[in-house]
């Protein structure tokens, strides 16, 4: 959703509705996280509900810090879980055909935040099972959360990740008949893999979603206030004013304004797309070929995931594991993310003075001071 806020902001001054829904349609093809439903009729408001609470919950949070960890982690799954049952349909391409929401995605989005907020409601009770033992409702509602998780995963991230994590929960279950004498082990029961993972620190709850509700959510929640006050159309002038009149001016503001573009961008893909809508079909006009121009712009908004200050969320992940600020993995990033841009923009000179290809007039270029 935030790659294709991103387009709508960032490209739609300069493009015409037509342009606009070709851009969107290549990114549902090539980005898993775009693939969502537009037109769900009355749950609009519902999504809308929850994705503002949600915000408002991580603010708090985030300025406050006063609820235990494990709750923060509950209800930062637990909602997403909801909105993403709403919004993705099962297959892929339903988005388009869809006008509302099914009624079996609504029963698994309320599910899904029912067996989320459960280690909220009874948190009590689940701490003193840790030591008594769990109960059958206890085991249902862990293996049902998984599964819905692994499902919600499926749909937004595609099925790579979940097939890691599916063997991953089948070799904590069978270790035992594994030949290898390295790889074996005593095995567990599936009650424990399942309870452990569910209601365990070490478990879904752990490290990486304590990242996501301490600091992810809310660097994301920067980017998409930044995109909203159309900083992408700031970006691409101030490119093309810096780099526009030297030689091969088009392909360095490509990747001058993907660089600046990836400091606040969440997907790679969408900033292809948000960007290359725009600086492709100039680079082309300029007599860049089409394959090197659509290779710059693609390289260049690759590297934007490790510009900082976002960079993903393994940046965050890093911080966390070695215990240092996060200012210490941004100054890490500076070095390799201006050697990186470095070795485009100078692939991109040699190229333009190889095809005797020149910077844009002071006329075809916005105005630096202005």
């Amino acid at each position: 959703m935030f790659s294709q806020s991103l387009i709508l902001r960032k490209c739609g001054d300069g493009m015409s509705k037509k342009e606009q829904r070709d851009a969107q349609q290549i990114l549902e093809k090539y980005d898993r996280e775009s693939q969502f439903r537009v037109h769900i009729g009355k749950w609009a408001w519902i999504v809308t509900f929850l994705g503002v609470s949600l915000t408002i919950f991580q603010l708090y949070v985030g300025y406050f810090g006063t609820i235990q960890s494990q709750k923060q982690g509950a209800v930062h799954l637990g909602t997403a879980l909801g909105i993403i049952f709403l919004l993705y349909p099962a297959k892929k391409g339903l988005q388009r055909k869809q006008t509302t929401v099914p009624w079996y995605d609504v029963i698994l989005a309320f599910t899904a935040m029912f067996v989320t907020y459960y280690k909220i409601i009874f948190f009590d009770s689940i701490l003193e099972a840790r030591i008594t033992g769990y109960s059958t409702i206890d085991i249902i509602v862990s293996i049902v959360g998984i599964l819905l998780l692994l499902e919600a995963t499926r749909r937004t991230v595609g099925i790579p990740i979940v097939v890691v994590g599916s063997v991953m929960i089948l070799y904590a279950v069978f270790g035992k008949y594994v030949p290898t004498q390295v790889l074996s082990h005593a095995g567990f029961s599936f009650d424990q893999v399942s309870t452990n993972l569910w209601f365990r620190e070490s478990g879904v709850f752990g490290t990486p979603i304590q990242i996501s509700v301490k600091f992810i959510f809310l660097f994301l929640f920067f980017g998409v206030v930044l995109v909203h006050t159309q900083i992408g159309h700031f970006f691409n002038d101030l490119a093309f004013a810096l780099t526009g009149r030297f030689t091969g001016g088009t392909a360095k503001a490509a990747v001058a304004a993907s660089a600046l573009q990836g400091m606040v961008s969440g997907s790679s893909v969408g900033n292809t797309v948000a960007s290359g809508s725009f600086t492709i079909p100039m680079m082309k006009n300029a007599g860049f070929k089409p394959e090197f121009a659509a290779a710059t712009e693609a390289s260049a908004s690759t590297g934007g995931q490790i510009m900082p200050p976002l960079m993903g969320a393994a940046a965050f992940i890093m911080m966390e594991y070695l215990n240092v600020d996060f200012s210490v993995i941004i100054l890490a990033a500076v070095v390799p993310a201006i050697l990186y841009f470095s070795g485009i923009f100078i692939g991109t000179h040699y190229e333009a003075k190889k095809q005797g290809i020149f910077g844009l007039s002071k006329e075809q270029l916005p105005s630096f001071k202005k």
